[in-house]
């Protein structure tokens, strides 16, 4: 499977042959992904049992990341408690969704609070010392990789964040911003 799609190591099979049911995939890093079951027989064609394991595989994700999106901002959790919950590549596009609408939200305010930025940048610090705290706690290695990642994307984003401050960007389509959203990722 590593060759056909990046990040899934194997897929789950179901019992039932010569007929059998894909029910989910799993990453290098052992997370695991349920599938709505993909019913196939063994002589059908590769191909389309390809496609449909790639439809489920988007379907699936996307669900969860608009799940992941939503419980984000219901307050009822905090961020790290949050992070240990949900899925790595969950964790990795909701957070940078959310950073890219704190990041446009504060440059629009800058017109009217000079500050906003400089206090953004403030709460990326406190998310940092709040994920380097959850490190030092028992975590296992896949809670501890998910962790260390975002650490290093929380890191780079507070440069970023520093930066545009420093800049005094005040306007969205600034090209110092417009060049962040390019590439955003460490």
């Amino acid at each position: 499977m590593p060759k056909c799609f990046d990040g899934i190591t194997k897929l789950d099979l179901g019992p039932n042959k010569p007929s059998f049911e894909i029910v989910g995939m799993h990453s290098a890093e052992g997370e695991r992904v349920s599938f709505k079951s993909i019913r196939m027989r063994s002589e059908d064609n590769v191909v389309l049992w390809l496609n449909q394991v790639e439809f489920q595989m988007t379907d699936s994700l996307h669900k969860l990341i608009k799940s992941g999106y939503t419980e984000y901002f219901q307050g009822d959790i905090e961020r790290t408690a949050w992070v240990q919950s949900h899925y790595a590549q969950v964790v990795s596009c909701v957070t940078q969704l959310v950073w890219t609408e704190m990041c446009e939200y504060s440059i629009k305010e800058m017109s009217e609070d000079d500050a906003s930025l400089i206090e953004l940048a403030s709460q990326s610090v406190n998310t940092i010392r709040q994920l380097t705290e959850l490190i030092r706690t028992d975590l296992s290695a896949l809670q501890l990789c998910k962790a260390v990642a975002l650490i290093t994307t929380d890191v780079h984003w507070r440069d970023v964040i520093e930066r545009l401050a420093t800049d005094g960007v005040a306007e969205l389509q600034s090209f110092l911003w417009q060049a962040c959203l390019l590439y955003t990722s460490p």
